[in-house]
């Protein structure tokens, strides 16, 4: 189906943008409500589905436990603040609407100390019956023993792997079960945008974005600009911190951790290469210091939305960014640069929704959780936020799919995004990571240096932990 260009108007009238904000309503299909009829054993959903050549009916049944006469209220903590908590409190309502008898009370968790609130508070049998995770937490509680295994759910409901983006489905199995369903999708977390308006001035072809690490320090020299030695702008802004080191070893088809996450595999020489990348962009725009400083200064809002970067990696998330601060940029988008290898970036994994154990209405849980991921809950949830979805059936539907240049870009990241090797000690790497960027682009090791210490301080972490949870 041909896409047509998404213009401005289209652009605000999808994101619900007006002069007070984002207008947090559900956008969902603009067809007739969804019709859902309660039974004691499930709930049988019709949606129509409409595009430029068809209507399509699809009909999914989603279990649910038996009807009561006794008012029942599910708990749901999670970490959706600032405009998206409305968005979660309608999704919440419209499932009460659907459940007579059963209301839903939300809970906002500060992430401050969250993994030991969370955990004391399950301990002590106070667990929310609904908890939202990251994906690279649920290990954690999976090794804790906390969470309920979804198999038997899912397995009743018909949920089927190829209903959903496969680096997020793949991210709720650990141990050879399903612990999370996810909502919204990872596999687009890493790409390329582009300023249209640098590429003209430059005399560069828009189509032609760089695709190769060799092309990204290509890139940077000629499309950063400097006057009396301070950087105007920006030719090419990448991350430096721990979250985007998986990106970098994906790019070089490298490997970091044993598919059981018992033995640490980063010291190898596509780690150094990855980070030599890394410190390279850096150098060929000034150097680290004065690469910060100018992204600093330019931080009131992004500094690629503030018209001030050619070329930026970063999630599909600055769609979003862009529609609300400066929807008039001329921007393009492309998947990530590569060095080897079929990938692009490696999956931290979706926002997650877990059952905790301990509860008297898994039943319940499991139909909210489902609601808002795979059902309209989680779709009408994402959509004002211009967020792919983890199921593919809301990704059909979205309405920014059928008109927005930039959705094919996503797809396409999809396809080139590999999933992460789970771990209980992502964090304590994570802090391992950081450190070791710092160390080489502050010049305080050699990348090949700044890997090998990475390493011993992973597999000391690792091994500690592996060593208390063993057997």
């Amino acid at each position: 189906m041909q896409k047509k260009r998404l213009s401005r108007r289209d652009f605000l009238r999808l994101g619900g943008l007006t002069t007070a904000g984002v207008v947090l309503a559900g956008c969902g299909p603009t067809t007739t409500p969804t019709p859902e009829t309660i039974i004691q054993t499930q709930i049988v959903k019709e949606t129509e589905i409409v595009t430029e050549k068809e209507v399509v009916k699809e009909t999914v049944e989603v279990p649910v436990a038996a009807a009561t006469t006794e008012p029942i209220t599910l708990t749901l903590w999670h970490h959706w603040g600032g405009d998206r908590e409305p968005l979660l409190i309608k999704a919440c309502d419209d499932f009460s609407a659907r459940n007579p008898g059963v209301s839903v009370e939300l809970t906002l968790i500060p992430w401050e100390r969250k993994e030991e609130t969370l955990l004391t508070a399950i301990a002590a049998g106070n667990a929310p019956d609904v908890l939202h995770l990251i994906s690279t937490e649920t290990p954690v509680y999976v090794m804790d023993e906390v969470l309920v295994p979804l198999d038997d759910y899912i397995a009743t409901a018909g949920i089927k792997a190829d209903e959903l983006v496969e680096v997020d489905w793949q991210s709720g199995i650990i141990n050879g079960k399903i612990w999370a369903l996810p909502l919204n999708s990872s596999g687009a977390d890493l790409m390329m945008f582009t300023n249209l308006k640098f590429y003209e001035e430059d005399g560069l072809d828009p189509a032609k974005p760089p695709a190769t690490w060799d092309e990204m320090r290509d890139f940077a020299k000629k499309m950063t600009k400097t006057e009396n030695g301070e950087i105007t702008r920006l030719g090419v802004q990448i991350g430096a911190s721990g979250w985007e080191w998986l990106y970098y070893i994906a790019q070089n088809d490298g490997q970091w951790l044993s598919t059981d996450s018992r033995n640490v595999l980063m010291d190898n020489p596509q780690s150094v290469e990855a980070l030599q990348y890394v410190v390279d962009i850096f150098d060929i725009q000034g150097g680290w210091e004065k690469v910060t400083a100018f992204l600093g200064i330019a931080r009131q809002t992004e500094p690629f939305i503030a018209d001030v970067v050619a070329n930026y990696c970063s999630g599909q998330w600055v769609n979003y960014y862009i529609l609300t601060g400066n929807p008039g940029l001329k921007y393009g988008t492309a998947v990530a640069p590569k060095n080897k290898g079929p990938w692009t970036a490696e999956s931290y994994g979706p926002q997650q929704w877990t059952i905790p154990t301990g509860n008297k209405h898994n039943d319940l849980a499991f139909a909210l959780s489902l609601w808002l991921s795979r059902g309209d809950g989680g779709c009408n949830f994402l959509t004002p936020q211009v967020m792919p979805s983890a199921w593919k059936a809301c990704n059909d539907r979205n309405q920014y799919a059928l008109i927005a240049d930039f959705w094919s870009t996503i797809e396409a990241a999809f396809a080139t995004t590999r999933a992460t090797v789970p771990t209980p000690v992502f964090n304590q790497f994570l802090s391992i990571w950081d450190e070791m960027m710092q160390k080489a682009l502050l010049k305080d090791s050699t990348p090949a240096e700044a890997v090998t210490w990475a390493t011993e301080e992973m597999v000391k972490t690792n091994d500690e932990y592996w060593a208390k949870h063993s057997g």
